[in-house]
């Protein structure tokens, strides 16, 4: 729901999920989305489900929002390597290699949103925005040690 807000308020926002799988990643954005468009009726609204815009698939899940703004769904592979977005959402994370998170996921990121003049913000908080959703991990493994860090930042 937090990404559907953000599409919602930035317009010409881009924002992904990722998981371990790109099916797993696709499965749980259509499920959630549907959930919260039956339950709160004015997001299904925001969501552009003409033909041609909005894409279901098994592997490939895309909402075009009537602002603009974009949310899909990425691969954690070599092959998302090059495409850019301006956040996005790690589901289930410990179970993304982390190398390829490193060198392909967060890289991703590297752009900042224009604004409706052309202009970017940089303080603007969806920019390279990163939320991490996952399970209990393992000492020593990146997620945990990427845990860690975003506590130390909080406290300090």
């Amino acid at each position: 729901m937090a990404l559907m807000i953000r599409c919602i308020l930035y317009p010409g926002a881009h924002l992904f999920v990722t998981s371990g799988g790109k099916e797993q990643g696709a499965s749980i954005l259509h499920d959630k989305v549907q959930e919260i468009c039956e339950l709160i009726p004015s997001f299904n609204r925001e969501i552009d489900w003409s033909r041609g815009k909005t894409l279901e698939g098994k592997d490939k899940v895309r909402y075009v929002f009537k602002n603009g703004s974009v949310l899909d769904n990425l691969a954690a592979r070599e092959s998302t390597r090059g495409q850019r977005r301006h956040g996005g959402l790690m589901e289930e994370c410990v179970g993304i290699d982390d190398a390829i998170l490193r060198e392909v996921i967060i890289p991703v990121m590297a752009i900042s949103r224009r604004a409706k003049d052309g202009t970017t913000n940089e303080q603007e908080p969806l920019n390279k925005s990163q939320i991490y959703i996952t399970t209990a991990g393992y000492k020593g493994t990146f997620p945990y040690d990427r845990l860690i860090g975003f506590l130390v930042r909080m406290v300090t």
